[in-house]
């Protein structure tokens, strides 16, 4: 399992991509529905042992359906050992979420990794939400867990992330989907960028974990040759 490898490698958080429990292109609720589960569902019980387990911070998007009203919504988990799950409702929507998903209503998750590094998290189309950027400039968040569901758009995708958080001192780890579902496919290439500086990633295809070690403070750039 790619997380039992994540933790062999001493990795402190695991992020997955974004709605890794059910896949991404539903056509509309009623699709979706049965495969949505809530905040003590299964899913969130799973990755939590798994968190306990290895005794790290595990991040998982999934479908979510709110049990009083039937409300569902495109979800993170922030897993934690011996601590309270955070959970996230992802805000800005992508036309794919739009189909079945309502508007997150939840505040950005924040947390404190063990060497005291501010984290928090966004889904996806977040990092294209000025509110979201605000965000990480106002708290100085310097860990984005980043799940994601990012589309083949034929460009490098590492530089248009980079460009998002311009500005901010965030690194962003960022766990993307590969592959084709239905007509949609999706870029890969997971990274952990350190601002404009691109510490790890993968390829377009392929399953494999991407790992790096994150300063405290953002990394330099190098000197221009």
């Amino acid at each position: 399992m790619l997380i039992a490898q994540a933790a062999r490698t001493g990795a402190e958080l695991v992020v997955l991509p974004e709605m890794c429990t059910t896949g991404y292109i539903f056509e509309n609720p009623d699709a979706i529905r049965p495969y949505c589960e809530d905040r003590q569902g299964r899913s969130v019980r799973f990755f939590q042992a798994q968190a306990e387990k290895y005794n790290l911070t595990l991040c998982f998007g999934w479908g979510e359906i709110e049990p009083d009203s039937g409300r569902l919504f495109n979800s993170a988990a922030v897993c934690r050992p011996a601590q309270e799950i955070l959970f996230y409702r992802k805000r800005l929507l992508f036309e794919a979420d739009e189909t079945w998903a309502e508007p997150g209503d939840t505040p950005y998750p924040m947390w404190r990794s063990k060497e005291g590094l501010l984290c928090s998290l966004g889904i996806c189309m977040d990092l294209n939400d000025d509110a979201f950027i605000a965000h990480l400039i106002a708290h100085q968040v310097r860990v984005v867990a980043f799940p994601t569901n990012w589309l083949e758009q034929g460009l490098r995708v590492w530089d248009y992330w980079a460009w998002r958080i311009t500005g901010t001192r965030t690194c962003l780890v960022a766990s993307n989907r590969y592959g084709t579902e239905q007509t949609t496919t999706f870029c890969g290439s997971s990274a952990v960028l350190d601002g404009r500086l691109l510490l790890a990633w993968t390829e377009r295809t392929g399953d494999a974990v991407v790992s790096a070690f994150v300063p405290p403070d953002p990394s330099p750039l190098p000197d221009a040759p």
